[in-house]
């Protein structure tokens, strides 16, 4: 019985025994595996393209740093980097071991090696290569690295490739001034190319409220996509210091102050570090003000042989208790259109009074129409609403000689220049030679080789001839819009 028991204790004891070393044993090779996973590689990396984004046909240089951030030493430590993109491989330097690079069949991969003996602890690799891209839109990269056969790091990198570089200038000029809402107004934008490369597709980007209405372009025909509130303008090719300009028709719904951005761009082009390709303006549209005005016409319209139009002669009476900057007489019932409108809202074709009225002042102006029965019609309706100043017609033009200037003896002045059937001209006015500034509009078409203008006063300009103790005027060649 005692050796029965005994040899029970021995089997017990060898059990127990038995599990503690087996238990040790996989504590040991868990303990083993952790100190495997604290020695697996980890790297620094930082790849540098100069200069990014690159262009078409220029060379950009690939910096690769990578950093051994392990404490052990890296043996055969290799780096492969796999560079997508039609182009010339230029070189690879490699100072702590050597460099190689094998092209693809199609010339559209390069595969560059990098090899190196040790790379040791906290020991930085400087891998350089270079490469003359012959698309343009990107260089893809895939990067390997691989120590003792083992790859333990793999990442990307992308480089845009431009088509080129260049600076586009965007400008603004006749922003309207004095308007209300509901008025056909136009705006011309500018962009010029200031290089250093030759643009093609040149797109102008507009973006404005939605409460403005796009009555179109011109030259017509250049509007890619409208989709409120951008739209876009296709320009076409500029060269290095070209300017191309288009005028823009639109119709404000409200008022308010309204900002418009223009932004001149290429498809797969860059501009210069800091350059911005773009502009804003803003548009102020107005209500009408709370001036009262009494507008009448003063005679039937009689036929003027040195325009070949139909006149009559009306008055703008302020009947309110508060001077206004600025009259707008609103022409309705006109069957034959107003020759001299210096605007629109609407339908309703109006000329602008921009001479202050004050209390109980009142001015005249002459109203232009074609009849070609030289007969007069029918009364106008009119009416008149407070405005402020209007302005921002700004076209671009050249001077043209004025020959004759003629002193007439009911005080208006005649002026008479060359001028070319088919082509615009407009007269700029001032009180004198420092001050000029203000345009007589609307725009005349010469039908022949000279042109008579005659210069009556309002709303021709703000006060008759006759009345300004000098006037200074010049003569403009519209070439623009």
């Amino acid at each position: 019985m005692a050796w029965g028991r005994c040899i029970a204790f021995a089997g017990g004891t060898f059990m127990r025994r038995f599990w503690r070393d087996w238990l040790i044993g996989v504590l040991l090779f868990l303990g083993s595996l952790v100190g495997l996973r604290a020695q697996v590689p980890q790297y620094g990396m930082e790849l540098v393209a100069k200069p990014d984004p690159a262009r078409v046909g220029s060379d950009v240089a690939f910096r690769l740093v990578i950093t051994n951030l392990t404490s052990f030493a890296q043996g055969t430590f290799q780096v492969t980097a796999f560079v997508e993109g039609a182009g010339t491989f230029l070189s690879a330097t490699n100072v702590l071991g050597y460099a190689t690079n094998q092209v693809s069949g199609n010339g559209l991969t390069n595969t560059v090696f990098f090899e190196i003996p040790v790379l040791t602890n906290n020991q930085v690799a400087d891998l350089r290569y270079a490469f003359r891209p012959s698309t343009h839109g990107s260089i893809q990269q895939n990067i390997w690295i691989q120590s003792a056969g083992t790859v333990f790091y793999v990442t990307n990198y992308t480089t845009r490739i431009l088509a080129g570089v260049a600076d586009l200038e965007v400008g603004f000029r006749s922003v309207p001034r004095g308007s209300l809402p509901g008025d056909l107004l136009a705006c011309t934008l500018t962009v010029t190319n200031r290089g250093p490369d030759r643009a093609g597709d040149v797109r102008l980007t507009n973006s404005w409220p939605t409460g403005f209405v796009l009555q179109g372009v011109d030259p017509s025909g250049m509007v890619l996509d409208r989709r409120d509130p951008e739209w876009v303008i296709l320009l076409g090719s500029l060269d290095v210091g070209e300017g191309r300009s288009v005028q823009v028709r639109f119709q404000p719904q409200a008022s308010g102050t309204f900002p418009w951005t223009a932004r001149a761009g290429v498809p797969d082009f860059g501009t210069s570090p800091g350059w911005i390709p773009a502009a804003t303006t803003r548009v102020s549209v107005a209500e009408p003000g709370p001036g009262s005005f009494r507008v009448a016409t003063l005679a039937p319209s009689v036929f003027s042989r040195q325009t070949g139009l139909m006149q009559q002669r009306i008055r703008v009476d302020n009947v309110g208790s508060n001077p206004v900057e600025a009259v707008r007489i609103l022409v309705r019932g006109s069957p034959t259109g107003l020759y001299n409108a210096q605007g629109t809202n609407g339908l309703v074709p109006f000329v602008t009074l921009t001479e202050p009225l004050l209390p109980g002042e009142g001015r005249d102006l002459w109203l232009q129409t074609f009849n070609p029965l030289r007969t007069p019609g029918p009364d106008p309706e009119l009416s008149g609403v407070e405005v402020p100043l209007p302005g921002g017609f700004q076209p671009e033009t050249v001077p043209v000689l004025i020959d004759r200037v003629v002193r007439n003896p009911d005080g208006t002045v005649g002026l008479e220049f060359p001028t070319q059937p088919g082509r615009r001209y407009i007269v700029r006015f001032g009180p004198g030679l420092r001050a000029k500034g203000e345009l007589a509009l609307p725009v005349q078409t010469a039908t022949a080789n000279r042109l008579q203008w005659l210069d009556w006063g309002p709303p021709l300009t703000p006060i008759p001839p006759a009345d300004a103790a000098s006037r200074f005027y010049e003569v403009l060649e519209v070439t623009w819009p």
